[in-house]
């Protein structure tokens, strides 16, 4: 094998062992079937650990001014969360954002604004720990539609061991566990019905082995559904040291042959 492929090689495997992979906390999910402009989440207990991020799903739905859908503001005991990914159709919005290194304590607010009032908004969330503090999302995509019995999606992840966490919004009346294509482990963390029945929201984490392309679907009860979702790939914290100028990663050990 050619001297610098076998050491890139080892490389890479090193780095995808020494490092561990990110670990999803607890995930929560609340719904609210009145109108609002804004929804409020307590966290009864957060306790800090390291890398961590705070990933953010939210869905609302106006039947009349899709506008007022738009999510304004998110914050967590505060403190601005950053958007990463949006997706409406005709009258739902999807969204997810973030925040690393978020506030340990307490019954600790999590608040998102929306642009004016909604008929039904949902707050989904997960705690994860080992995420990259400085560039934390890998990639990000979207997707709307109507299909016959499914909504589905494709996303490309450039890391090895990121997580997936997808958000979808539809009018179908159920969805059955949610499926995905690649290497990984794939947890359903909500299927919630909002509206009295009218709608469901579902959240997905996948935590992925390989960079590679990975594709989600929701399978509905019902045929001819609208829904929207979005979906993000979140990046593992790799340590690094610099040192006169070099930078060097701890536990890595380069072999010439």
């Amino acid at each position: 094998m050619n001297t610098f492929i076998k050491s890139l090689s080892i490389l890479l495997l090193l780095a995808n062992t020494c490092w561990g992979a990110i670990s999803v906390g607890s995930c929560e999910t609340d719904g609210d079937n009145v109108t609002t402009s804004s929804f409020t989440n307590v966290v009864a207990r957060y306790v800090e650990s390291t890398n961590d991020i705070l990933v953010v799903g939210i869905t609302a739905r106006d039947q009349t001014t899709l506008a007022d859908t738009n999510v304004t503001s998110v914050t967590w005991n505060g403190d601005a969360l950053t958007k990463a990914v949006d997706k409406t159709d005709t009258q739902r919005n999807t969204e997810i954002w973030y925040i690393v290194n978020p506030d340990a304590g307490n019954d600790l607010q999590l608040v998102a604004t929306f642009a004016g009032t909604v008929d039904r908004g949902t707050m989904n969330y997960c705690f994860m720990s080992g995420v990259d503090q400085t560039t934390p999302v890998d990639v990000t995509t979207s997707a709307s539609g109507i299909s016959g019995s499914y909504s589905t999606i494709n996303i490309t992840s450039a890391s090895i061991d990121s997580v997936l966490f997808d958000v979808v919004y539809s009018d179908a009346a159920a969805f059955t566990t949610p499926a995905a294509t690649g290497t990984g482990t794939v947890t359903e963390r909500a299927n919630l019905t909002v509206g009295a029945g009218a709608d469901m929201v579902g959240t997905m984490t996948q935590v992925t082995i390989n960079p590679g392309v990975y594709n989600t679907t929701w399978t509905f009860t019902t045929s001819l559904q609208d829904w929207c979702t979005a979906i993000v790939a979140l990046k593992k914290y790799v340590a690094e040291v610099t040192s006169g100028g070099t930078t060097t990663y701890p536990g890595i050990m380069m072999i010439m042959e």
